[in-house]
């Protein structure tokens, strides 16, 4: 199926702009996607750009399967003190997210809740869910002149 079929197809139900801005989502979104699999090392793939609502895109950082684990075991034992400083490896989280961040920032802009995101922010804080940010690609100057 073709855009202007697709578009076709569903006009009267869903508004065109609607349409067009959840497709051009689609095209960022696999671009950002190919981007972090060029930039970022990512074997276990910890890593997955969605779409959000609105047609923007959102950038999710699983827990490794540790810090699933030890995060399960961390809530679950009635000791908790006894786990020192980082229970169950936020941590190291806060690190993958942080070059993972930085890898995409000369593309992207990274925020969460309307300001500028953070590593601590993408790193997942509770295991078995992703950390999320929205992302936004950057607009270059020679983008801009093209357009």
């Amino acid at each position: 199926m073709t855009a202007d079929s697709l578009v076709t197809t569903v006009s009267g139900r869903i508004p065109e702009d609607e349409v067009l801005g959840l497709l051009r989502a689609d095209d960022e979104s696999g671009r950002a996607t190919k981007l972090i699999a060029q930039l970022f090392h990512d074997p276990a793939h910890k890593t997955c750009v969605g779409i959000s609502g609105d047609n923007g895109l959102v950038l999710y950082l699983f827990p490794s399967h540790s810090q699933e684990i030890n995060f399960e075991e961390w809530t679950r034992d009635d000791h908790c003190g006894d786990w020192g400083p980082d229970p169950w490896g936020h941590r190291a989280g806060v690190e993958v997210a942080d070059r993972l961040l930085t890898a995409l920032a000369p593309h992207y802009a990274a925020f969460w809740n309307g300001e500028k995101a953070t590593a601590v922010h993408l790193a997942p804080s509770e295991p078995p869910y992703p950390g999320t940010v929205r992302i936004e690609p950057l607009v270059t100057q020679a983008s801009a002149e093209t357009a």
